[in-house]
């Protein structure tokens, strides 16, 4: 059963790519000299996030305390990077996150 949930899982996933690289694509390309901060490539990449989230059979994912979150207020989400699939879930909390992250030093001990 666990091999027939990864085979749907990659056929969803790759059937997912071949669809929306070429949109997302192509919309990049027309609104890149409107949108230099890339809003809405984000917006479109946070969304098409929860639509493959919503497609996959694999998981069942329940927000809460969103409401407690305050509008204008700055927050620092840590994700324990258990998988890949951090980013794609986090992106189903429909916030803006701060692209400048990879301009911060790091200190290596």
């Amino acid at each position: 059963m666990e091999i027939l949930k990864s085979i749907i899982v990659w056929i969803i996933g790759l059937c997912f790519m071949l669809i929306m690289f070429p949109l997302t694509f192509i919309i990049w390309l027309l609104v890149l000299p409107f949108d230099r901060e890339r809003v809405v490539i984000h917006w479109l990449l946070v969304y098409q996030g929860m639509l493959l989230v919503r497609l996959l059979p694999i998981w069942k994912i329940e927000i809460e305390g969103r409401e407690k979150a305050v509008r204008g207020t700055t927050y620092v989400i840590i994700s324990n990077h258990q998988s890949i699939l951090d980013i794609l879930l986090l992106n189903c909390l429909r916030y803006k996150f701060k692209a400048g992250t990879l301009e911060w030093p790091v200190i290596l001990l």
